[in-house]
């Protein structure tokens, strides 16, 4: 009788985080969270020499495309990620759910950079 309501209740539990993982407010703050959780990661690397790592072909550049080069890597990192996590759309949520959060994003990191 016990495994038959633990069963239940396991099935209850999972029923309920289908429907919330389905609804849009719970996929939208997942991927801001994704979108954090990379950006922290990035900012450690560029103050530990990601630009001074870069291939030599864009480590003589400017400062401004290795700038440049930085938003791409961290814009395809974030964009990995929320594919990982909530997958392609037929509406283009996780394109336009990108776009918004990698412009944030790296208004943030832009902050972080002139104030460290």
């Amino acid at each position: 009788m016990r495994k038959k309501v633990e069963a239940n209740a396991r099935r209850k539990v999972a029923k309920a985080w289908a429907r919330t993982g389905s609804c849009m407010s719970y996929k939208r703050a997942a991927v801001r969270e994704v979108y954090r959780s990379t950006m922290s990661g990035i900012e450690d690397e560029l103050f530990d020499g990601i630009l001074l790592s870069l291939s030599p072909r864009n480590s003589s550049k400017s400062m401004s495309v290795q700038m440049r080069v930085l938003r791409r890597i961290a814009e395809k990192r974030q964009a990995q990620a929320a594919y990982k996590y909530i997958g392609r759309s037929e509406n283009l949520f996780t394109e336009y759910m990108t776009s918004t959060c990698a412009k944030s994003s790296m208004r943030e990191l832009h902050r972080y950079q002139m104030c460290v």
